[in-house]
């Protein structure tokens, strides 16, 4: 799989995310939320091995908003982490 923020095929168009502060392991998913419009505000990969990655939504994004993302994507087997805001 291609990461496209991590390569920086993207990082271009979203210069306002301080990807260098930001876990590594959440670039693409952190971009994926800012290209929908999910401005995010906060995140962790989870760095221990009972930890989940986790990420923290702007106070403008809606409930619902964040139960709609997180139903697609908690329902796919491969994805585990948490959202909030």
């Amino acid at each position: 799989m291609k990461h496209y923020f991590k390569e920086g095929y993207l990082q271009d168009r979203f210069k306002n995310i301080p990807f260098k502060e930001i876990d590594e392991m959440m670039w693409d998913i952190v971009g994926a939320f800012n290209i929908i419009g999910m401005k995010t505000i906060f995140c962790c990969q989870g760095h221990k091995s009972y930890e989940y990655p986790y990420v923290i939504f702007d106070e403008n994004i809606s409930d619902k908003e964040i139960e709609n993302i997180a139903y697609i994507l908690l329902t796919c087997d491969s994805y585990k982490g948490s959202f909030n805001k």
